[in-house]
Formats: C-alpha cells, structure tokens, sequence
C-alpha cells in the first residue's frame, strides 16, 4: 500500500502537461512559422512581446467596453492565483547567488503562510465586530509590510534607511485607508494595474523591449485620457444588467469611482478597471518572465518549469501550482465568494509589489533582476 502511495506521489502530472503543451506548440510553429513575417517577429522578443501586446488589447478593450463583467470574473478566474504567484516570484529582491536556492524557498514559504492568514482572515473575521471599526484592506497592508520588510531585510539590497522609509510610505496609506476608505480601495484598484507597466519597464532587457514597454504604457494611458475625457462613450455599454456570473456591475463602478454619484463615471471607471486587468496578466505571466530571459526565443513550458523548480523546489512548485488549480476549481462553485477573497488576495499583492518596486527604485539597481 505504501509503495503504491509512493509511486503516485511521485508521479508528476505537471511534466505530463507541459510535454503535452509543447507538443502543441511545436506542432502550431511548424504550420505558422513557414511565414517570414512571423517567423521574424517570434524570434525578436520586442517585436513578439509587442505583437501580442496589441492583439491583447485590440481582443480586450471591446469587451471592457461592452461586457466588462466578463472580464472582471473571468479574468481573475482563470489568470489571478497564477499571476499573484508570478508577480511575487518576479519582484522579490534577491539574495546572493550562493543563497538564492534556499532564500527563494523560504520567501515562497512566508509567502504561503502570508496568504493563508488572508484567507483565514476573510473567511473567519471579515464583516465582524472585531473588523468592523478597521478600513478595508487594512489587514492586507499590514500583513504585505511586515512581509516586504522582512524579505528586503534578508536580500541582497539590505537597507535600514529605505525600510524606514517604505514603513513611513505604509503608514501613510493605513492613515489614508483609515480617513478616506472608499477612495483609497478605488484608486489601489485603479493604479493597482499601472504597477505591471512600471515592472516591465524596470526590467526590460535591453534598449529595445524597454521602448517597447514604454509604448505600451503610453498607450494605456491614451486609453485612460479617452476613457475618462468622454470621448469614448459613444463605444461603452451604460446598460447596467444582472451578470450570468451573479456579480453586482453597478455596485462595482460605484466602488470604483465612489467620489461620483454619477453612474458613468463609475462605468468609465469599471472599463479602464477591467481592461487593465486583463493586460496586466499579460504583462506578469508573458511579458516579465520573457525579459527575464537572455535568449530572444521564450522558453517552452517544459523549461519555464524547470527554472521554477530549480528555484523554489520540485515539491514547492508543484503545490504552489497545484494550489492555483485547486482554488480555483471551489471558486467556481461559489463566485461572489470566491471573489471576495481573490481579491483581498490581489490587494496583499498589489502592496508588496509597491514596496519592492520602491526599493528597486531607491537602488537604482535594475541587475538585481536574475536572467534565466
């Protein structure tokens, strides 16, 4: 029986995946990639990165305009777990090359625990009287300070000046969060998004894939001067109706433009909300992993993971993915719920990627980004 068990455990569903992914891929190369054009604009990464950056948004912004409960369930459904593992793998500062195998470990692990306390939290406490005096996303922002503090404070860019300094930076947004609650969530959703296009810009590779974040990035901002100017209302769907997915649209656009009693401000908001969204799983799940490379050509899937287990462990890796899967799966069984807690979840994150951002900001020190 135990042998049996063994055998099973060591079975990995995952290498099964991945091969067969590749075999896909290879097979869609094969009959694609006869074509100059695209053969060239695969093997350049800024070409390729930017292709599919505008192929993205030209699939996206139409239905952000028109159905945006789409993507505000959907996307999160099928990309969030995995792009809130990807974002706290890609943005930790790193320890020395010596330390990295067993400090990556430890951080992923202060990351499980970081997310299982969120989750308790939501589910045991949230809407009770011991949180109901507290504003929204306070236990997040305290449980990503802590987190972010410590992780800097074991790395490589050790500094107790910029640790004061990104605690100051959160007490000031608690202080905010405690005063103006409603329009601190709006604009940690709203700027929340913006967060990836800085990322990609940091760590771009070389001269070209940054003029090529650059670009995307002034192109969203185009989208949010046309959006909120009016000038593309003409385009959005201001029928608010019930979502098949149960989830309250217009409670949502109010949230996201609470300082307006005006519903289409609040549906502006909710189109450049969603829109950003779903680009910036791209930017986490494709685009910074891609710059991370030194070869131009993206790794397959059978090497991608790999790479993750070879920095966070075969066994870590495989439940962290397996955890994606399996809360995902129950969250289907109850949407709003599940909801809830994603993105309590996405705002943990959102906090530690602006803490580490700061800190690769007041480094100046973009090379502390390892290059598979």
């Amino acid at each position: 029986m135990i042998s049996k068990i063994l055998v099973l455990f060591n079975y990995n569903p995952i290498d099964s995946l991945t091969k067969s992914l590749d075999l896909i891929r290879i097979y869609t190369f094969r009959k694609t990639l006869k074509i100059n054009i695209l053969r060239k604009v695969y093997i350049t990464s800024h070409l390729r990165l930017g292709s599919i950056f505008i192929i993205a948004s030209l699939f996206y912004l139409p239905i952000a305009l028109t159905r945006p409960e789409l993507l505000l369930v959907l996307g999160p459904l099928i990309y969030g777990y995995f792009h809130l593992v990807a974002s706290y793998y890609f943005t930790q500062p790193l320890a020395s090359s010596q330390e990295h195998e067993s400090s990556s470990k430890k951080k992923f692990l202060l990351f499980c625990i970081a997310t299982f306390l969120i989750i308790t939290f939501n589910y045991f406490f949230y809407n009770t009287p011991l949180t109901e005096n507290l504003p929204k996303d306070f236990f997040e922002i305290i449980t990503a300070t802590i987190l972010s503090l410590f992780i800097i404070y074991k790395s490589k860019i050790k500094s107790f000046a910029m640790m004061l300094f990104i605690l100051l930076i959160n007490l000031g947004l608690l202080s905010y969060a405690w005063h103006e609650p409603l329009i601190f969530v709006s604009i940690t959703l709203l700027i929340h998004n913006w967060i990836a296009f800085i990322y990609w810009i940091v760590v771009s590779k070389n001269k070209k894939n940054q003029l090529t974040a650059i670009g995307a990035t002034v192109f969203f901002g185009a989208i949010h001067y046309l959006t909120l100017a009016g000038h593309m209302d003409f385009l959005i769907n201001f029928q608010t109706q019930n979502s098949i997915f149960n989830t309250d649209v217009a409670g949502t656009s109010w949230l996201l433009a609470p300082w307006s009693f005006d519903p289409i401000v609040g549906q502006r908001a909710l189109v450049l909300y969603t829109f950003g969204l779903a680009i910036h799983y791209f930017i986490w799940l494709k685009a910074i992993p891609e710059n991370r490379q030194f070869r131009e050509t993206p790794n397959s899937y059978r090497e991608g993971f790999k790479i993750l287990k070879k920095n966070i462990g075969k066994h870590i890796a495989i439940f962290i993915i397996g955890l994606c899967l399996i809360s995902t799966f129950l969250w289907m069984f109850n949407i709003p719920r599940g909801s809830e807690i994603y993105f309590a979840l996405a705002t943990l994150h959102a906090w530690i990627e602006l803490n580490f951002l700061i800190s690769r900001v007041l480094t100046r020190n973009s090379a502390i980004i390892l290059r598979e």
